[in-house]
């Protein structure tokens, strides 16, 4: 599912309270209104596909679905492409169940808009 804040969420099921899920974005300034891609821990050449062993952003994100913060367990490049990162979340417990619960992904005082994610 493509969302208009551009993000893409791999898991078709979503989450349940408690449980771990990705949400893949590409952080870029048209999609989700980032100004900045952020540091990462290793210098990568923006035009070459990110080799298997990733890196890691190390500015803080934060992600909240359904208002609610969900716990960031990593956000790196994704292997194999440029410019998309994979965020994996624990999906907060006490969110509302529903198939279109609100998902924004924040970093350097810059929020996306909202997306959706089902929870169970």
């Amino acid at each position: 599912m493509v969302g208009p804040s551009g993000l893409v969420f791999t898991s078709a099921e979503g989450g349940s309270p408690g449980s771990q899920t990705f949400v893949i974005t590409n952080l870029s300034p048209s999609a989700a209104r980032f100004s900045t891609h952020g540091a990462l821990d290793t210098v990568v050449d923006a035009a070459l596909a990110v080799s298997r062993t990733p890196p890691n952003v190390k500015n803080r994100l934060l992600v909240t679905l359904g208002g609610m913060k969900a716990a960031v367990s990593s956000a790196t490049l994704v292997p194999g492409y440029t410019g998309i990162y994979q965020v994996k979340i624990t999906v907060p417990a006490g969110v509302s169940a529903g198939d279109g619960i609100p998902l924004v992904v924040s970093m350097l005082e810059k929020s996306s808009v909202p997306a959706t994610l089902a929870v169970r």
